[in-house]
């Protein structure tokens, strides 16, 4: 499956605040994306330094990453917009196919003359 890679850095303030900021490594997770008849894997991978500050004191720190629409999953939001709109369409034609199906036993049971007002 391809995979796209996007990168969240920290910000140029958050570097400037220390006077020393090396990476070390990162935090690599993954999102399905879906665009129609195309499917692809997202991966986020949020940067991770080492920053010293002018006492010298060290610190980890990890970029920031917009989290995941629906907790503990890894669908993208596009692929859960196509999930729902398929959902709704499905209960849709069921009520339109129970409807019919009503209508269709009323209209055996009345008069063929008799018209609802």
């Amino acid at each position: 499956m391809p995979r796209r890679r996007i990168e969240h850095d920290l910000s140029d303030e958050d570097k400037a605040s220390f006077t020393r900021v090396v990476r070390i490594s990162e935090e690599l997770s993954e999102m399905l994306e879906y665009t129609p008849a195309r499917l692809e894997v997202l991966q986020h991978a949020r940067l991770k330094y080492r920053c010293k500050d002018e006492a010298g004191r060290s610190t980890i720190r990890n970029a920031w990453a917009q989290p995941s629409p629906l907790a503990r999953s890894n669908a993208g939001p596009v692929q859960l917009s196509h999930v729902m709109a398929a959902c709704l369409r499905d209960v849709l034609q069921r009520i339109n196919y129970h409807r019919q199906d009503r209508q269709d036993r009323l209209e055996e049971l009345l008069p063929m003359n008799w018209k609802p007002a």
